[in-house]
């Protein structure tokens, strides 16, 4: 999914990279990527979500399942872990129908910024 920035539409790729395109122009540039890798057994599963002011990013680490929200500005900035969690890692290790389970989505409430500002 895309937001409009300005002129611009920014969105997040499947494998974790940030672009801006200008819809008049055509133009399109990188701005930056999620510093682990979104998928391997080693690596996150991440799922992202976009904002005027820059990209959410929930990770999952699949070594020991703790999970972690994330925010990055869209125009400079690294990003920032805004809370780590435990309390899914036996729900996502385990699964309840499955051997193992992932993340597919989250919602954050409208307005919330998560201290990001």
């Amino acid at each position: 999914m895309a937001i409009r920035v300005g002129n611009e539409y920014r969105f997040v790729s499947w494998g974790g990279d940030a672009f801006a395109v200008d819809p008049a122009s055509g133009q399109g540039r990188y701005l930056f990527s999620l510093d682990a890798p979104t998928y391997g057994p080693d690596g996150y599963l991440a799922t992202f979500q976009v904002s005027e002011s820059g990209v959410y990013a929930l990770k999952d680490r699949r070594a020991d399942r703790v999970v972690t929200l994330s925010y990055r500005p869209w125009e400079g900035g690294q990003w920032r872990d805004i809370f780590t969690t435990q309390d899914l890692a036996w729900y996502l290790r385990e699964g309840v129908v499955t051997g193992a389970l992932d993340i597919q989505s989250f919602a954050l409430r409208p307005g919330w910024d998560g201290g990001a500002q």
